[in-house]
C-alpha cells in the first residue's frame, strides 16, 4: 500500500473525528444516565433495609470514564448501563 501524503492524512484524521463525535453520547444523554444512576442510589438509599442504609451506586467503564458510545439498533429505553453497588 502507498504511503500517504500530509493532505491525505489530514483527511482521514478529519473524517475519524467526525464518525467519533456522531457515535458519542450527547451532553443531555450522557446527563440523564448519570440522573438515572443517582436514582438508584437514591431509591435505595431511602429503603427501611439496613442492607441498603450506606448504599452507594455509581457508573462504571464507558460511562465513568465518559468515553461512551451509542447502542446501533437499540432504542433509547432499551440500552443496558454498566453500574457498581456497594453495600
Amino acid at each position: 500500500m502507498p504511503e500517504l501524503t500530509f493532505e491525505q492524512k489530514e483527511i482521514h484524521w478529519s473524517l475519524l473525528e467526525k464518525i467519533c463525535q456522531k457515535l458519542e453520547l450527547s451532553k443531555s444523554q450522557y446527563q440523564l444516565a448519570v440522573d438515572r444512576y443517582n436514582s438508584v442510589g437514591d431509591w435505595l438509599a431511602e429503603s427501611e433495609d439496613p442492607v441498603f442504609e450506606d448504599a452507594v451506586i455509581y457508573p462504571q467503564g464507558s460511562v465513568r470514564l465518559e468515553t461512551t458510545v451509542k447502542p446501533l439498533g437499540l432504542r433509547s429505553s432499551q440500552r443496558l448501563g454498566q453500574l457498581i453497588g456497594e453495600i
